[in-house]
């Protein structure tokens, strides 16, 4: 699968239950390694980003409590301060 976006442009994936969305946007952010091909954000693996990528590319999940811990991690945060 081949994707391409344009700067400044809005987009959403939709699909059923179980359709991988939520594997696809983690894989986009480098929170997730693919499993087979290749990820390209920006010319680049995600997985390998600064943290200016980390400035310009973000994922939030739909459960509150999990998005605020995954982004400490991601961070490196503590969650308690």
């Amino acid at each position: 699968m081949t994707i391409g976006f344009a700067g400044g442009e809005i987009v959403g994936i939709e699909g059923p239950n179980a359709s991988e969305k939520s594997t696809l946007l983690r894989t986009m952010c480098g929170i997730h390694l693919p499993i087979s091909g290749e990820v390209l954000v920006y010319g680049k693996r995600p997985d390998i980003f600064d943290s200016d990528f980390k400035r310009r590319v973000g994922y939030v999940s739909s459960r509150r409590t999990s998005s605020f811990a995954l982004h400490c991690e991601l961070y490196g945060m503590d969650k308690y301060e």
